[in-house]
């Protein structure tokens, strides 16, 4: 058998049965792909066709569904008892538009059979409807009837009713005719009894009956006993006019008598035509449950026939498959036999004789042979000839070998020479960089410190710095931050564009504090696995600056007291008196909380005003303080007694020696001892206004003169509201630069001529916190500005005016807006109220919560805020005069404060 395959194929080149292979699988593969796709489209179909009748199964049971629904209605209307009922049963009677379009069959042989049952459904179905409606309609008529038959009946009992009363007096009034009342009370009952007994008849003849005999019968009857009643009584007008009336009555009697009898004749022709439209529907609904169970016949005969033809598709396709299978496996055993013969056996050859050549067993020059003239025959040959030139070389390289060691020994004292003069450059170069006052480093990308580093890396950095991760030679503020570093550096080194590696390079820190020095930094990238970093010590720069900045800050004290003097002496005054009466602030009475918080406001807006004439040290002592307050607060356990020796043991007047003094030394001791710039005694103005007070009272015809000139003298002593708010723009611009910020310069918008009331002064200090709030709260960075579409410079406004009895002041800002969910956040910390009632809270409420006592949302404290002292003193100040605050804010968009302060006759 291997034979006869193998002389099958022998003409055959090895590509040619590899192809003829190919072609061979390709279409068994094509047949079982083509059998495959064959047998999923019609099982696919079949499934169609069974899901086509499975629809139409679903259909038949939606018009039992659409039945069942109209039987159920119509039992509805026949319990319907009011007029609610009838409307919620209108609206949910079927209309014809609801009904969707049933399905047909398209292809099959059913389709003639099935087709016209649906389309007589569609109508019986249709008709049903209709009649349903008529059935609701006709219901619904005999209902008003019956209402109708009602009222009538009401109406006749309020008429027979007013006749007995009449009856009734004519009985008080003459009792002499009361065998004549008795009779005409006695037939007029029996009227009412005869005209009642009509909405109980069953049929046409037995109203006629009671109309043509009983009725009018009863009729004379009344007329009679009426007339002789008349007649007794003609000389009575009284009398008289009463049987006139009842008279009127019973051709009232009358009239709704021929409504009642006309409206039980339509009620019987109603019912009659009730009775049709019942027959029609129970004929209807026969009709089409006997094409329902026609339609789900055919619909099984269908599904069964589909059925058989799957099943039909499913044996062929199984039978096919065996075939296909059985050919494929005689194919495949074809085609092993033949790459045995003529790839595997020509190949195990190949290889022995190649490992035989290896193992010295032949020589090179002997050729390997092979039994067929295919591929393999020409690589033979090619192998052949190759070892044959391999073993000519071998003969050559002997020969050269001898040449290359001589030349090998004139190249070493070469390389020698080479490597001393290189090694004297090496020797300058590292000099060089150990004599450049400068740190020079490398790194490889495991980011660990390379052998070339110059000796004032040492200085700096500390002995041995070779082999250590470079995070470990500087100190980092936190994990997060040397993580980042660490990332960033790796970065560098895998970005391939040089414009996005600088900008990664500007992300690493350019300073750090390194045992006790300022060292700056460098960064270069060498080439794709080296990275330099350079490293300046620049403590002496940083020194030098810090003293200028220094003398910057003093400069700027000396220059705001200059400008404000008055409000300088002020501020010195007033620490001075609240010093001074440290002990008299607190009220023992009070709680030790309360107390301590009205200390720590005073010293948060003292320590405010001295930070806006850039009084330092004292600032620095307040803070202190505050941190000191802070903690007994925490505490919550301390007293008024515990209080009151913390008070007596700070000496607050010195605190603020050494800004005094630092002011004395440049503006000479007389400037501190200037403590008014009202040239006029004071007291004689006081004493002057306590004459023309006195004279207001005595003298009440003038009354409206003596306080204009009160008004106008006080204001010789009294500072102007807009002389109090002038030094807040000037504080704004230089925080916000402080803080790397920007803002526009403002002044302030006002009457320049309204004057501050004494009790008004701590209030307009306390609006320092406000500022100082909008620069570092509000107002975003340049960077952010830029990222929302804002200008790079912020703009606060300010700006007061008299609104009749009220002095209104308006703050506001373009910032960031106050974020109620920071507030959210704060309030769930701090546990102020529910978060539930939180939410339901309205903007203002919830803005209203950043004056509470150490509310603030920042999270770290430093000298300018954080502790949530400055709005609760801004609002603590605001109460005592009696002031009322707004805010409105919209996020990204900017805050408004509108302060409204009763201001009368101030």
């Amino acid at each position: 058998m291997f034979s006869f395959f193998n002389r099958l194929t022998a003409i055959l080149s090895i590509k040619q049965i590899i192809i003829r292979t190919i072609i061979l699988i390709t279409l068994v593969l094509s047949s079982i792909i083509g059998m495959v796709f064959y047998s999923i489209l019609t099982m696919n179909e079949n499934q169609k066709a069974i899901s086509k009748i499975l629809d139409i199964e679903k259909q038949n049971t939606y018009i039992l569904k659409i039945l069942g629904t109209v039987l159920e209605t119509e039992t509805d209307i026949l319990l319907a008892k009011n007029e609610k009922d009838f409307e919620r049963i209108d609206s949910q009677l079927f209309d014809l538009d609801k009904i969707v379009k049933f399905q047909r069959l398209k292809e099959s042989k059913y389709k003639s059979e099935y087709n016209p049952l649906i389309n007589e459904l569609e109508e019986s179905l249709a008709y049903e409807i209709k009649l349903q409606q008529d059935f609701f309609s006709a219901v619904y008529t005999l209902y008003i009837y019956k209402q109708d038959l009602k009222n009538y009946l009401f109406k006749l009992e309020e008429v027979i009713n007013e006749i007995h009363e009449k009856i009734n007096v004519i009985s008080e009034h003459s009792p002499s005719l009361k065998d004549n009342l008795f009779d005409l009370e006695s037939s007029t009952f029996n009227l009412f009894t005869l005209l009642r007994d009509i909405m109980f008849v069953n049929s046409l003849v037995e109203i006629n009956e009671i109309k043509k005999n009983k009725l009018e019968q009863s009729y004379l009857i009344v007329g009679s006993f009426l007339e002789e009643l008349r007649i007794n009584a003609k000389n009575d007008s009284v009398v008289s006019n009463l049987v006139n009336t009842i008279n009127l009555s019973l051709v009232n009697i009358d009239s709704i008598k021929n409504s009642f009898i006309l409206l039980r004749l339509n009620m019987f022709n109603q019912e009659s035509n009730l009775e049709e439209i019942i027959a029609s529907r129970t004929y209807q609904i026969a009709v089409i449950t006997s094409n329902i169970n026609k339609a789900t016949e055919i619909t099984e005969k269908i599904i069964l026939d589909s059925l058989v033809h799957s099943d039909e598709i499913t044996t062929r396709t199984i039978i096919t498959a065996v075939l296909i299978g059985i050919f494929s496996f005689l194919i495949l055993t074809f085609i092993s036999i033949i790459l045995v013969a003529r790839v595997n056996n020509p190949l195990e050859h190949i290889i022995k004789m190649i490992d035989d050549i290896l193992a010295n067993k032949v020589s090179l020059s002997k050729d390997i042979e092979v039994e067929y003239n295919d591929e393999y025959k020409k690589l033979v040959d090619a192998f052949n000839q190759m070892t044959r030139s391999i073993d000519k070389n071998i003969q050559s390289l002997k020969m050269r070998d001898e040449e290359i060691s001589l030349l090998n020994k004139d190249l070493e004292k070469r390389v020698e020479l080479r490597t001393e003069e290189l090694f004297e450059k090496n020797q300058k170069i590292t000099d060089l960089f150990n004599n450049a006052k400068q740190g020079f480093l490398s790194l490889d990308r495991s980011l660990t410190v390379g052998k070339e580093y110059s000796k004032e890396c040492e200085k700096l950095l500390g002995n041995d710095i070779f082999g250590k991760k470079v995070d470990e030679l500087f100190d980092f503020e936190s994990s997060e931050q040397k993580l980042f570093f660490n990332k960033t550096l790796l970065d560098i080194f895998n970005e391939k564009d040089e414009i996005v590696q600088n900008s990664f390079i500007e992300l690493l820190p350019k300073e750090f504090i390194i045992n006790r020095r300022a060292i700056s930094m460098e960064y270069k990238r060498l080439n794709d696995e080296k990275f330099m970093i350079i490293l300046t010590n620049i403590t002496h720069k940083k020194k030098l600056e810090q003293k200028i900045k220094k003398e910057q800050q003093l400069l700027k004290m000396i220059v705001t007291i200059i400008s404000d003097t008055t409000q300088f002496y002020e501020l010195i005054n007033d620490f001075k008196s609240f010093a001074n009466n440290k002990l008299k602030i607190f009220d023992i009475n009070n709680s030790a909380l309360f107390n301590l918080s009205e200390i720590y406001r005073e010293v948060h807006t003292f320590k405010g005003l001295f930070s806006q004439v850039y009084m330092s040290n004292s600032v620095k002592r307040l803070h202190t303080f505050e941190s000191e307050i802070s903690e007994y607060i925490k505490d919550k356990k301390f007293t008024n007694k515990e209080l009151g020796k913390l008070l007596e043991k700070s000496d607050f007047l010195s605190w603020i020696d050494d800004d005094l003094e630092i002011i004395k030394s440049i503006l000479g001791k007389e400037f501190l001892d200037e403590d008014s710039v009202v040239k006029v005694n004071e007291d004689t103005i006081i004493h002057l206004e306590n004459k023309i007070k006195e004279y207001c009272k005595l003298d009440r015809k003038h009354l409206n003169n003596y306080e204009d000139i009160l008004f106008e003298t006080q204001r010789l002593r009294l500072r102007t509201l807009y002389q109090a708010l002038t030094p807040y723009p000037k504080l704004c611009e230089e925080l916000a630069n402080s803080l790397d910020k920007q803002i526009y310069p403002f002044k302030i918008l006002g009457e320049e001529t309204i004057v501050l009331p004494t009790d008004f002064k701590l209030f307009v200090k306390s609006l320092i916190h406000i500022f100082r709030n909008l620069i570092d709260h509000g107002i975003e960075d340049i960077e952010t500005r830029l990222e929302q579409g804002k200008n790079e410079k912020g703009t606060i406004v300010c700006s007061f005016k008299l609104e009749g009895d009220f002095l209104t002041i308006l703050i506001s800002d373009d910032g960031r807006g106050i974020d109620r969910n920071k507030i959210r956040k704060k309030v769930e910390e701090l546990n102020l109220l529910p978060l539930e009632e939180f939410d339901k809270m309205s903007d203002e409420k919830v803005y209203d919560l950043i004056f509470h006592d150490s509310f603030s949302t920042k999270e770290e404290i430093t000298e300018l805020s954080g502790r949530g002292i400055g709005m609760s003193v801004v609002k603590n100040e605001l109460i005592k005069i009696n002031g009322t605050v707004q805010i409105k804010s919209v996020i990204n968009e900017g805050s408004t404060f509108i302060f409204k302060l009763p201001y009368g006759r101030k």
